[in-house]
């Protein structure tokens, strides 16, 4: 990523559209990817532990299950 400029004076272009300053765009999008990366990894990390938990539910379930009826 490339390193923020800090404050850039707005440019006008001639279709009089105002070119925000690129070092806030670049903030901008640094803290949308922190946060997208932050947010990916919360889910990843709960999505692995949720099918972890429903293993080991399913192991003991069926351990239970085969001391019962065979024990």
């Amino acid at each position: 990523m490339k390193a923020s400029k800090g404050h850039v004076t707005p440019k006008v272009t001639g279709t009089g559209d105002v070119v925000a300053p690129e070092g806030l765009f670049l903030g901008l999008v640094n803290v949308a990817v922190a946060f997208n990366a932050i947010w990916a990894a919360n889910v990843y990390t709960h999505a692995n532990a949720n099918v972890g938990a429903n293993a080991n539910a399913a192991a003991n379930a069926n351990a239970i299950y085969n001391v019962n009826t065979m024990g």
